[in-house]
């Protein structure tokens, strides 16, 4: 099993990208109310994905705290909720498929966690790759992981993917989001 999606409770039409943003959209409020409580832990979530969601629908208060211009921000349960959702939706948007490989460049901080979960939330396979890698280890990653799409933390990172990509397999040049698109996190107070 990969990421969020359950062994097989919808077979093929899983595969369907209206029928999994259903599903992601559906998943932190219906697992919340129906998760069972027998085994004494946090949550019965089989997945990291599955357990964020679920800790996201009955937890309120701060989920995250981080540096942040000189101040320490918070993001909410419900503010990780929603970008964790909108990242993943996004990712199925542009055919990401259960089990494709996503990349993220960039250093240490809170939209790499979003990246991260929204892309488990996918179903996608994250294959992380160093801030302060050289291009030709980017490339390198890129192209053994087979990444589809690379989250770039930063203009100095996008430009480490640019200078590489078009030497990648054409199965292996992934498209390119920039941290400026990476859905409301720049705008995290």
């Amino acid at each position: 099993m990969v990421g969020v999606l359950p062994d097989d409770p919808l077979g093929a039409e899983l595969h369907d990208p209206a029928i999994r943003m259903e599903f992601i959209a559906a998943m932190a409020v219906s697992s919340a109310v129906t998760a069972p409580r027998s085994s004494g832990h946090a949550t019965d979530a089989r997945t990291l994905p599955e357990m964020v969601l679920r800790s996201t629908a009955v937890h309120e208060g701060s989920a995250l705290r981080f540096w942040r211009d000189g101040r320490w921000a918070e993001l909410s349960y419900a503010e990780l909720a929603t970008a964790v959702r909108e990242i993943a939706c996004g990712l199925i948007a542009l055919g990401i498929h259960p089990g494709e490989r996503v990349s993220i460049l960039s250093g240490t901080r809170p939209e790499w966690t979003l990246a991260d979960l929204g892309a488990l939330c996918a179903g996608a396979v994250v294959a992380p790759i160093y801030h302060s890698d050289p291009p030709e280890e980017c490339q390198y990653i890129l192209e053994h992981a087979d990444s589809r799409l690379v989250f770039c933390e930063d203009a100095e990172q996008l430009a480490k993917v640019v200078e590489v990509r078009e030497q990648c397999p054409q199965h292996a040049r992934p498209s390119l989001v920039h941290a400026a698109r990476w859905r409301r996190c720049r705008d995290v107070h």
